[in-house]
């Protein structure tokens, strides 16, 4: 590893030196974008992601993002990076082979999960099979009661035996641990990964006393065997990701972005890499929550298509709403979704981010009852839709839009790929015989209703299902894909106004070059809230702040680079969830504050308040955040093609559902300020955005693209 790497006072120093240049680079189903910020000016590349060595799509986007700059690589001061590494691993089941070290009589705690079905009116739903199969469960002799204290020494015997049945059952690459009420007290998970270490050096460990010292086995089980599933994988990409960096010449940081906005040192990522699941959707929902602030949108959904997947995600008052728990793998993943069970749970703070299997390189095939679907399933980079020319033959989203003419018929990726329309045609054309349909561009525009039906999803999940009224939010729209659908799903929702950002189609890796370090210390009290615990909160704070100096201290950063949060999880007694309530305890009667805050907070959530009932406090958290030196790419001036630098208003035919219809195709820089009505298509070099005949746009002073959707507003005006 270079110096600089992961130094952040060498990145400072040579900042100090020379123009700052911030890279934020994104891996995506079928594209890898990158964003690089350079003095005042931003570049924007996308390049196709490389399945198998994701890290090459990574490197050759750096590369090709500092050369638009004309950069030297020594010049980086920092570099963020939104990985799906992680989520791949669990979401195709190639992570490592994993075994989990419990107390005897917990083997089953994930076969057992909540009880809880996503479907409940499907007689044949069955659970997601466990990360970790049974025969590779292990229990241990040993029990601590719900304070810490010893009940049951640890037997020795017993890990021995877990050390020969390693031995004996094959090649485990990583073991988690994770034993009751260890939240209370590590100290029997620390020997037992302390003779695992002994027997196996190059074993990977994953501790739940470090990955999550929380209430909740299951919970505390679950996210511990992903991070275990996980690790061996993502260290390995991260490793040959600093060494490729290294030959590039960037001796920058390297930062990960995380599941809740923050961004991780990739040591930090290594450790706990469950952190990084869910990272590539949380840094754009950040880039969406300054286009909201820029605006003035008091509420916003932030709308991501990309190629494999669609993500939607709720703004309030200029901020994400989180989640403390989300699940990966279920076919409609949301954090606060009372339905849920249907993928594997992770607890731990989190963007709330609903996410459904649908995007352009989702694949068109016929169901069982002869209908049209989308996804899940997806072509991908490789061998990516059939209009690429890259040997795919399955017809896509993308293939559709091709063939409608919403986006360029000829390039894509500014020009980096190539596009075959008559591909496009041949592809969709074999499934004609299946529909009743006449022409292939009726098949593809079926396809795009299909698609808006799914992703309607996501947006009725995030707004309608929390009593948020859709007709009272921008939608906030990014990805390769999400302008081209965006007008049409706004239409079905009933959303008036489409807001696409400048860069929109790379708007996820402009967000990761304004990501902060964020780091969250938690320590579990499950007592009464009263003010004659003041003190002793107090001083569980004081030792959780002790633990984010020392630990961000042996990363570089000093205490006054470092801002903190503390914030705590309350429940009315007997409830099972809590909320978690912001508190200020450098003031005075801050319990009382604190009481009178949860309550507004369960009476804004659940409807009803109990102010003379007991509230308990579950968990102290401490947010750590520490500004890494880089941007806001929305500060910025956008690198725009002006009048001179490009054709000026053509044509294009364009099928909207009743025939061929000529739309005016422009640049941005060319769409007037002042509304004008639709067909039109805007063609930029990393994505299209599409006004339907009906809609109208228009271009604001920040640069962003608003495009007026008819829909009737609150209270049946039209």
């Amino acid at each position: 590893m270079p110096v600089g790497h992961g130094d952040p006072a060498a990145a400072r120093a040579s900042a100090g030196r020379r123009p700052a240049v911030v890279i934020g680079v994104d891996i995506g189903g079928t594209f890898t974008d990158v964003v690089v910020v350079a003095g005042r000016r931003r570049h924007a590349r996308k390049v196709l992601s490389t399945p198998g060595r994701y890290e090459e799509g990574v490197l050759e986007a750096v590369r090709m993002g500092l050369t638009d700059a004309g950069a030297a690589p020594g010049a980086v001061t920092a570099i963020t990076h939104a990985t799906t590494i992680g989520t791949n691993a669990v979401l195709q089941r190639n992570g490592a082979t994993t075994a989990l070290v419990t107390t005897a009589g917990f083997r089953d705690v994930l076969e057992l999960r909540r009880m809880r079905s996503p479907e409940p009116y499907d007689l044949e739903w069955r659970k997601p099979a466990p990360l970790v199969p049974r025969y590779l469960r292990f229990e241990v002799e040993e029990r601590l009661d719900s304070h810490g204290c010893v009940i049951r020494p640890l037997e020795f015997a017993s890990v021995e035996a877990v050390i020969d049945g390693l031995r004996r059952l094959g090649p485990v690459t990583s073991v988690a641990i994770c034993l009751l009420h260890s939240y209370r007290s590590s100290k029997h998970e620390l020997e037992v990964a302390d003779a695992l270490a002994g027997a196996f050096p190059d074993l990977c460990l994953s501790l739940s006393s470090q990955v999550l010292p929380e209430l909740g086995e299951y919970e505390r089980t679950s996210t511990t065997v992903a991070d275990a599933y996980i690790k061996p994988v993502v260290s390995d990409y991260l490793a040959r990701l600093e060494d490729g960096l290294a030959r590039l010449g960037v001796e920058a940081p390297l930062y990960v972005m995380q599941s809740n906005g923050g961004c991780l040192t990739a040591d930090s990522a290594r450790t706990q890499p469950y952190r990084t699941l869910e990272s590539g959707p949380a840094g754009g929902v950040l880039a969406a929550v300054e286009v909201c602030k820029q605006s003035g949108y008091e509420l916003g959904i932030a709308f991501d298509m990309g190629g494999t997947t669609t993500k939607a995600s709720l703004i309030e008052n200029g901020r994400p709403v989180y989640a403390p728990f989300y699940e990966i793998g279920a076919p409609l993943t949301v954090g606060s979704r009372m339905l849920r069970g249907g993928g594997y749970l992770i607890r731990g703070p989190a963007v709330d981010i609903a996410e459904v299997g649908t995007g352009g390189g989702s694949q068109l095939w016929i169901d069982a009852g002869g209908q049209l679907a989308v996804g899940p399933q997806s072509s991908g980079a490789s061998p990516g839709p059939a209009c690429y020319g890259l040997g795919g033959a399955v017809p896509t989203l993308t293939d559709a839009d091709v063939l409608l003419g919403y986006v360029n018929p000829s390039q894509l990726a500014g020009g980096a790929l190539r596009i075959d329309r008559d591909l496009a045609r041949r592809a969709l054309e074999n499934l004609m015989p299946l529909l009743p349909v006449a022409t292939p561009e009726e098949v593809a525009f079926q396809a795009t209703v299909v698609a808006t039906a799914g992703m309607a999803r996501v947006v009725r999940a995030i707004s309608v299902e929390r009593g948020v009224d859709p007709r009272r939010c921008a939608l906030i729209t990014y990805g390769g894909a999400g302008p081209v659908h965006a007008a049409q799903l706004a239409a079905v929702m009933e959303v008036p106004e489409v807001v696409v950002p400048p860069v929109s189609g790379v708007l996820t890796a402009a967000g990761l070059v304004s990501a902060k370090i964020e780091r969250e210390f938690v320590a579990a009290v499950w007592s009464e809230l009263s003010g004659e615990g003041e003190t002793s909160l107090v001083g569980v704070l004081g030792d959780l702040k002790d633990r984010a100096v020392a630990e961000l201290g042996s990363q570089g950063w000093k205490l006054r680079d470092v801002r903190f949060e503390p914030s705590a999880d309350l429940q009315y007694e007997g409830q099972a969830h809590h909320l978690n309530v912001p508190l200020q305890p450098a003031r005075g009667a801050w319990v009382a504050r604190l009481l009178g805050s949860f309550h507004r907070a369960h009476q804004r959530v659940y409807g009803y308040q109990q102010r003379s009932a007991a509230v308990q406090l579950i968990n102290l958290r401490l947010r750590a955040l520490v500004d890494v030196g880089t941007t806001s790419v929305h500060s910025k001036p956008s690198v725009e093609r002006s009048p001179a630098d490009g054709p000026q208003t053509t044509t294009r035919l364009c099928y909207f559902g009743a025939g061929w219809i000529p739309a005016r195709v422009m640049p941005r820089s060319m769409l007037p300020l002042r509304w004008t009505d639709g067909p039109i298509v805007v063609d930029e070099s990393d994505t299209s955005i599409v006004v339907p005949p009906g809609c109208r746009a228009r271009r604001d002073r920040h640069g962003n693209v608003l495009v007026g959707v008819p829909t009737r507003r609150p209270g049946g005006t039209a």
